[in-house]
Formats: structure tokens, C-alpha cells, sequence
């Protein structure tokens, strides 16, 4: 005997649920309708739980709790099980059914169509058959000690050893948190001397600093090359018929002019700009320290009677020749211990140059007054305008000869940003503003 069985909607007056069946005649209808509805007639009255007669076998259809009308199926929870029977339900109706009870995103039609071609041939194994080819996981913790094995390694090796594809491989190394870089560039591969050398005055100075505080005592400088034309290449967003703008081919030999910048953590200390042809001496970098030490007595007159500043500076060869060593005794400075191709030491590098760098981007200058404008207005952006730092802008902004009494911070840099309307470059311009306003 083979039971067809199909679960239906009751009507609004009948019970809410009810189950149909047939034996081939009949009496063996009702005997099976009866017993699917759990009547002991034809009064149609239900159970809670209801048996279901199969082939001289008893099996259960349970409901656990009453089924409102409306969202019918998003409330029932069922346990069916059927043994040499058939649900009479399509493989869109099974869709939707799956759906109502489990969420929109709970399978599709192309998915349960492929559980019904299975299931025909009476597989029920919820295992993936092995397929040929490379396995679809990648074992992301094969993958670590592989990579921190041999970090070196290209994508195409790793999916080789691991059986994976260099996609895989590239979205697992992704997930695990490791990114490609290339090496840092350093001036020379240091010795074992050199090494032990640095690790002795990070161990010095790092002592130090915890007994007595001395960071706020350090002073710095630094030179850097300015170009004129700071106007770089770069791609456009134009119409597939509209040729690119013309760009002119950089000079061989660009205009430039170097920049000496003295500064500490609270600001600016002193800058100058070198003339054509001049370079930094011994004599001139002395000079300079001259300079630094009357402004400092101005500036922080605390830190020159008390304590004493540290100068951080690295050693090229007016820095340690034997008149500049002479001159740092006589000012009474001591000089940070600095090792040897240490450019990682470089703070105004790091913390002004490469800013000032975009400060400059796209901007052309004519002389050295635009640029001395343009880095003044540089330093007014980059800074938090106070009391506290008036004193130290007064140095910066003193330098031009429209300035000879300063009033107010703001006032200042308004007035010079006034003047210089005609000769500032729109972004200059415009960056001041926003900082004064």
C-alpha cells in the first residue's frame, strides 16, 4: 500500500490543520483519514497530537502550539516523520513553505530542486561528495606558520603546498591580517658593533628619562631642498575622445633653495634661507648657534639658565668638527649621543618636512620672498594659535619689514596675509584664512 499524504490549510470553521489520505478504496480513506486527524469518527475533532498510520508502522505528526490564521507557517513547529510515504509538494511550493518558516534567504528553488533529484536516487547524505581538483577551504592556521615561516613567499608557492588557489590564498592571507610591504630603505646593513652601540643608548637614555625627564629640553635642526615648481604629473578623469592636457617636462636642473629650520616642542625656534651657492660650514652652522642661543634666552630663558638644552642633531661634518664642538662647550649644550646611519632619528623629517611637503603641492613659486611667505603661512596652520606662542611667532613673522611691533597674534598674520594677496597662491591663501578666522 502506498499512503499519499499532503498537509493542508483547514477552513475558518474546521480545525486549522488537517491531513488526507488513501489506501486505494474507501473505507481505507476514512480509516486513514481518521487516523490522521486523530478523530475516533467522522466528527472531524483534533488532538494535540495526532497519529499518522503508515504501512502497519505508527508515526507522529506534532504540533506543539496553536497556529493563528494569519502567519500560519511562521508559527508552526513541526516534527514529521514519514517512512514509504510522499508529501505531495512541488519543488516551488517546498520553496516557499522552506522560506515561510526559515526566512527569505534560507534556500532557493535551483537548491531544493537539487535536493529532490538526490533524493530520488535515495541519497540522504548531508556530506559533499569529494570532487577532483583542489579543496574549496584553506586552513588559515597552515597558512600563518606558512607565511611567518617564510614571509618571502609568493601566492603561487603557498597555493601549491596548501592545494588552494592564489585566490584563496590571497583572501585568507587578507583575513588572517597580513598585508605585503616592501622593504625600508636604510643607507647601509649595520654591524654587530654598530647594533650593540645602539642598543647601550636606548638603554641609557631610556633610563634617564625615567629618573629625569628630559624631552622638553631637546632642540633640533635640519636643512631641507624647496624647488619653485612643486607642480607634480598626474592622471585626469577626461571623455574617452578628449586627449589629456599638456604637461611640461621638469627641468633637468630645477630651481631650488635650501631651508635650515631650528625648532623644539613648543615651536619654531629659528629658520633661514640660504643664498645661491652657499652651503653649510662650520663656520656658518656656528653661526646659526649664535643665533638659536640669543633667541632661546628670549624665548626660554629657563631652559638656557637652568637646565640646559640638548641638541638632537646627526653627524655630518659640520656638526662634529672640532670648531662646532668648540662652540657647544662655550654655550654650554649638550649634544644627544646620535648613532651611526640613524636617519629614523631625523624628528623634523618626520614631524615637519614631510608635512610641509603637501603644504606645498601644486604651488609655484618666482622667488625666495614667496617661499619664505609660503613656509611662514605653513607654520601658522600647523600650529595652535595662543598667548603662550606669541613670543615664538614674533621671531617668525618679525622677519619682514612690514611687522615691527606686534599687538596681537592674529593681527599679525591677517595683516601680513593682506599684503601679500597678489603674491600668495590661492591655497596658501586660502589654508591662512581658515587657521585665522
Amino acid at each position: 500500500m502506498t499512503l499519499f499524504v499532503s498537509l493542508e490549510r483547514g477552513g475558518s470553521t474546521g480545525p486549522l490543520w488537517h491531513a488526507t489520505g488513501t489506501n486505494g478504496d474507501a473505507a481505507g480513506a476514512r480509516s486513514s483519514k481518521s487516523m490522521i486527524n486523530g478523530t475516533t469518527g467522522d466528527t472531524g475533532d483534533t488532538v494535540p497530537n495526532t497519529k499518522l498510520l503508515l504501512n502497519q508502522q505508527l508515526q507522529y505528526i506534532r504540533f506543539t502550539r496553536e497556529v493563528p490564521k494569519d502567519g500560519w507557517l511562521a508559527y508552526l513547529n513541526t516534527q514529521i516523520k514519514v517512512s514509504n510515504g510522499l508529501l505531495r509538494h512541488s519543488v516551488s511550493e517546498a520553496t516557499q513553505n522552506i522560506k515561510m518558516a526559515w526566512g527569505e534567504d534560507s534556500a532557493n528553488e535551483r537548491t531544493v530542486r537539487r535536493w529532490y533529484q538526490k533524493f530520488r536516487v535515495r541519497d540522504v547524505d548531508l556530506e559533499d561528495k569529494h570532487r577532483s581538483g583542489p579543496p574549496a577551504k584553506c586552513d588559515d592556521g597552515r597558512l600563518k606558520e606558512r607565511v611567518e615561516a617564510d614571509s618571502r613567499g609568493t601566492v603561487r608557492e603557498m597555493g601549491r603546498e596548501l592545494q588552494v588557489s592564489c585566490t584563496t590564498i590571497l583572501r585568507h592571507i587578507e583575513a588572517i591580517g597580513k598585508v605585503k610591504k616592501l622593504d625600508k630603505w636604510v643607507p647601509h646593513e649595520l654591524t654587530e658593533e654598530q647594533q650593540r652601540c645602539r642598543l647601550e643608548i636606548y638603554s641609557s637614555l631610556s633610563i634617564r628619562n625615567e629618573n629625569d625627564p628630559f624631552l622638553d629640553r631637546i632642540i633640533t635642526c635640519d636643512k631641507k631642498w624647496i624647488v619653485y615648481g612643486n607642480r607634480r604629473r598626474s592622471a585626469q578623469w577626461l571623455d574617452k575622445e578628449e586627449p589629456p592636457k599638456h604637461f611640461p617636462k621638469p627641468s633637468l636642473y630645477p630651481r631650488k633653495v635650501m631651508l635650515t629650520v631650528w625648532w623644539a616642542a613648543t615651536g619654531i625656534i629659528h629658520y633661514d634661507f640660504l643664498k645661491p651657492g652657499e652651503t653649510i660650514t662650520a663656520e656658518r652652522y656656528c653661526r646659526e648657534l649664535d643665533v638659536v642661543h640669543q633667541k632661546l634666552l628670549e624665548m626660554r630663558p629657563a631652559l638656557v639658565n637652568r637646565r640646559g638644552p640638548i641638541l638632537l642633531h646627526d653627524n655630518a661634518r659640520p656638526h662634529v668638527s672640532h670648531l662646532t664642538i668648540q662652540k657647544l662647550n662655550q654655550l654650554r649644550y649638550e649634544v644627544l649621543p646620535h648613532p651611526a646611519y640613524s636617519p629614523d632619528l631625523a624628528s623634523t623629517d618626520l614631524h615637519l618636512f614631510k608635512h610641509l611637503d603637501g603644504f606645498l603641492k601644486d604651488e609655484n613659486f618666482t622667488n625666495v620672498a614667496d617661499i619664505e611667505i609660503a613656509f611662514v603661512c605653513f607654520i601658522a596652520s600647523r600650529i595652535q594659535i595662543s598667548s603662550e606662542m606669541e613670543l615664538t611667532l614674533l621671531y617668525i613673522v618679525g622677519r619682514s619689514a612690514l611687522i615691527v611691533t606686534v599687538l596681537t597674534l592674529i593681527n599679525k598674520l591677517y595683516f601680513l596675509l593682506r599684503y601679500y594677496t597678489a603674491k600668495l597662491p590661492s591655497k596658501i591663501g586660502q589654508n591662512l584664512c581658515d587657521n585665522l578666522i
